[in-house]
């Protein structure tokens, strides 16, 4: 099943056309929490296409690197889908289209280029301004069909960048180039059968691609997904649509911790060394070769006397750990001992301190 997130830039029935016997689910345009619980319907893919901006908070970037991060494909074309694609193109969603490139490549930084105003669900989106975009492509057919100078092709983009994106439309943008002195007569007859409008062609070619099949999401090394206080806030406000073994797991490991304020303690303190330590690690530059994960995988093995393979393979399943897992967790373990090493000097106070406050400096202090 296929999650489209679409409103203004195509209607429904060229939606269906396009994906043609594809199984899919047509929702509006996307504002903050809908993607996540899109994932109820467990979707093999999501497009977005259309979201909102102003009348009700965005699309979170989160809500996609989750979709990522549980193997769905996530593409994104044409309006909120271009914005979200480019700036997650490094983590794997897929942005397809000359807006998305645009954006991608630094030539569009505005958000509101592919801003527009438009109706209710009910009367089907009806757009009521034009987006940015759309007069961009549209001047520059116009001027490479001779249809304008590229004096007036400059101006009208000046125009129209200059109007509110609710008050931008080509009427706005003729008039106004007539009140300059401009002749816009030829752009004015030439519009009508001219006009192009490019968040609608990029969302067709992003369709079209789904529909000629789905790849495999693309699961990009050198980021885990973190999950922070905003991100449970999120989950909390729409629930869990989330409920794989290894999630329910990991969740009643943590409410078992919680439960005793103390254990929970015990556990935090290392956790946040390791988190700072990788943080730090990785601000500095620090990179994790071959050899430092197998010196650090000797050490599990020994601490946990995991002798042969057949142990160790039983302790990582018992472990919950997959193979990407067990990387990222040597990973960090390297990056943890690179800055004790590296900070050895400072942390000797700290060291000091956090034994005092614990009881046993006095015990090492008179150990024999």
């Amino acid at each position: 099943m296929i999650a489209v997130f679409v409103g203004p830039t195509l209607p429904r029935a060229r939606v269906d056309a396009l994906l043609d016997d594809l199984p899919a689910v047509v929702l509006p345009p996307a504002a903050q929490g809908d993607v996540y619980r899109a994932l109820r319907h467990k979707p093999k893919a999501i497009a977005l296409i259309d979201g909102y901006f102003g009348e009700a908070p965005a699309v979170w970037h989160k809500e996609l690197l989750w979709a990522l991060h549980e193997g769905i494909a996530v593409f994104g074309a044409s309006s909120m889908g271009a914005l979200r694609a480019a700036e997650l193109a490094p983590f794997g969603m897929v942005g397809v289209g000359d807006v998305f490139e645009a954006y991608r490549d630094g030539r569009l930084v505005d958000d509101d280029e592919v801003a527009l105003c438009h109706g209710p669900a009910e009367l089907g989106y009806v757009a009521l301004s034009e987006p940015m975009v759309n007069l961009r492509a549209s001047f520059a057919a116009a001027r490479a069909a001779g249809v304008i100078s590229p004096t007036l092709h400059d101006a009208a983009l000046r125009i129209g960048r200059a109007l509110h994106y609710p008050q931008r439309n080509c009427g706005e943008v003729l008039r106004r180039l007539a009140a300059e002195g401009h002749d816009p007569v030829r752009l004015r007859d030439w519009l009508p059968t001219g006009r192009v409008d490019q968040k609608a062609l990029d969302a067709e070619a992003l369709l079209k691609r789904i529909g000629e099949g789905i790849e495999p999401a693309v699961q990009c090394r050198g980021w885990h997904f973190e999950r922070t206080a905003m991100w449970d806030e999120l989950v909390r406000l729409h629930g869990s649509v989330s409920a794989t073994p290894h999630q329910s797991a990991e969740d009643e490991v943590l409410r078992t911790l919680k439960k005793d304020p103390d254990r929970w303690r015990a556990a935090a303190v290392p956790a946040l060394a390791s988190m700072l330590a990788s943080d730090l690690a990785k601000r500095d530059g620090k990179t994790v070769g071959e050899d430092e994960l197998l010196s650090v995988l000797v050490d599990l093995r020994h601490m946990h006397a995991l002798h042969s393979p057949d142990s160790l393979g039983q302790w990582l399943a018992a472990q919950a750990l997959g193979t990407d897992e067990l990387v990222e967790l040597l990973a960090n373990r390297v990056r943890l001992n690179w800055v004790i090493s590296n900070l050895e000097a400072d942390l000797e106070t700290h060291v000091i301190e956090n034994l005092k406050f614990t009881g046993k400096y006095a015990a090492i202090l008179n150990k024999p």
